[in-house]
């Protein structure tokens, strides 16, 4: 079979092991002691949530978009997917309908002594409504992953031969994160997914200028899209360097053009929400202070211990970087000489602009969870499998596929035993119903 075809079974076979072992996640007992977060059907262990407290608001802000905000305006600011679920759920709801009875769940008490702070001892009603948003966000988190294993593959494709592309496209897919993320109805997935659109977007453009063909439309529809995927999660360390790499090579007017441009999502969003009364509420801002901690901080009597502070979080950023990339960072080291001494001076100049922003998006954000290290997997991999590519004609010809093969199942295994914990309890136990 040649490598040309074999990405046209693989992704999708990726994308199917990804969402099995994600959905059914509640199998390998993955926060011993801790019952989990969120059980949309009670007793069938099925995309189950698992230490995330906002689960429960993002699945009835999308079951009862947008009349959700007005009783909890906590993802006001981040209406995208939630409206996209809401549109898949009606649309299964509406194919549906004629043969069950509707049944909508109850309304979660988020001011009382069940708030989402304490999610774990909330559970879903069993009816049709329930089913159709939960089969919304498996929909969409299909569109998302598939979408991205595309991406990344004719990303990688660009620097290494296909075979080789395909097995980094799997690592990167395969990381514990990843398995994790996928189920979750909070999409903390876009934080490694974004940035691997927008390098696509940005790759497409450069080649229609390479062509000589205008590409100010698909600049246009690009803009749209990543205006978008910030009303969704506002990750913007991948896009900031983009516009920072066309800036820098005098693409002046399509970096204002896009600049521009995808505020427009985000202006029809509060134009809607204040013709039907609904305030806008940022939680970013409120509860985690993001774009406002620093200035307060630097505001302060006492500048130098603000300083200091800010260095302290740059290092604890960097510790979890390097603990979310693992030994892939090392091989990674090795595709950057390798860029270097190909002198592919425009791929190092988005890297580094990309490593500055990712940098300057943690600070900003004043959250330095690992999950804010994710940004740049999809760079680590790439440049570990530059590495390779280097060292495979160093080995035997017939060692070479082999290796790999064992590299990626030994990484696959490895991820999957992330999240497995001993001694094993039954899904059921795990949420005190017995089993």
């Amino acid at each position: 079979m040649k490598p040309f075809s074999l990405h046209r079974i693989v992704l999708p076979l990726l994308l199917l092991l990804v969402a099995v072992i994600s959905t059914n996640l509640a199998w390998l007992n993955p926060t011993p002691g801790e019952p989990p977060s969120m059980r949309p059907l009670p007793r069938i262990p099925f995309m189950w949530q698992y230490d995330n407290s906002d689960a429960p608001n993002n699945f009835q802000a999308a079951a009862r978009f947008p009349e959700y905000f007005r009783q909890s305006p906590a993802r006001v600011e981040r209406p995208a997917t939630l409206l996209v679920v809401n549109l898949i759920a009606e649309t299964y709801h509406t194919l549906a309908s004629p043969f069950y009875a509707f049944s909508p769940f109850p309304t979660i008490n988020l001011k009382g002594e069940k708030s989402y702070a304490y999610a774990h001892v909330l559970t879903m009603g069993e009816g049709l409504q329930v089913v159709t948003t939960l089969l919304g966000y498996l929909t969409l988190k299909l569109l998302l992953f598939g979408m991205g294993m595309v991406a990344a593959f004719q990303l990688f494709s660009r620097y290494v031969e296909r075979t080789t592309a395909l097995a980094g496209v799997w690592i990167l897919f395969f990381h514990p994160f990843s398995l994790y993320s996928f189920s979750l109805f909070p999409v903390m997935d876009l934080e490694f997914i974004t940035p691997i659109y927008i390098a696509w977007f940005l790759m497409r453009i450069t080649d229609l200028e390479q062509l000589g063909r205008p590409a100010t439309k698909t600049v246009l529809g690009y803009s749209v899209l990543v205006g978008i995927l910030m009303l969704a999660k506002p990750n913007y360390a991948a896009y900031v360097a983009a516009l920072g790499f066309g800036f820098f090579h005098g693409r002046f007017r399509w970096v204002f053009l896009s600049a521009g441009v995808h505020l427009l999502p985000l202006l029809l969003w509060l134009g809607y929400i204040d013709l039907i009364d609904i305030p806008y509420f940022s939680k970013a801002v409120t509860t985690h202070g993001q774009g406002v901690w620093m200035v307060q901080l630097l505001n302060n009597p006492d500048t130098a211990k603000g300083l200091l502070l800010i260095w302290a979080n740059i290092k604890y950023f960097m510790g979890h970087m390097a603990q979310f990339h693992s030994l892939w960072q090392f091989a990674a080291m090795a595709g950057l000489l390798i860029l270097l001494h190909k002198k592919q001076n425009r791929t190092i100049y988005f890297l580094l602009l990309f490593h500055i922003t990712l940098v300057l998006q943690a600070l900003f954000a004043n959250r330095y969870f690992p999950y804010m290290s994710a940004d740049f997997w999809f760079v680590t991999v790439g440049l570990a499998m530059l590495a390779w590519q280097w060292v495979t004609p160093k080995l035997p010809n017939q060692m070479v596929k082999p290796t790999l093969a064992m590299i990626t199942l030994a990484w696959s295994v490895h991820s999957i035993m992330s999240w497995y914990h001993t001694p094993w309890v039954h899904p059921l136990q795990q949420a005190g119903l017995g089993g």
